[in-house]
């Protein structure tokens, strides 16, 4: 499986698709991260952030690879 979340807290998730490492909002995601902030900082490659509504800009630490592959079983 490609998928897995690595840890989540404070409204965030952090999550591994395949080689890529996102930090996006959750709103499910309540008390506390198990990971430090830095930890998440230096494991991801990307952070999302809402600007308004439902919108927002993804900020990358290194480009993004144009298009990857990620197997994932659901239950």
């Amino acid at each position: 499986m490609d998928y897995a979340l690595l840890d989540f807290g404070r409204g965030r998730k952090l999550e591994r698709f395949g080689t890529v490492i996102t930090d996006r909002p959750e709103v499910a995601a309540a008390g506390a991260p198990s990971l430090a902030g830095k930890a998440w900082a230096a494991m991801r490659h990307g952070r999302f952030d809402a600007v308004r509504g439902a919108k927002g800009k993804w900020s990358w630490q290194s480009p993004p690879p144009d298009s990857w592959e990620c197997a994932y079983r659901g239950d």
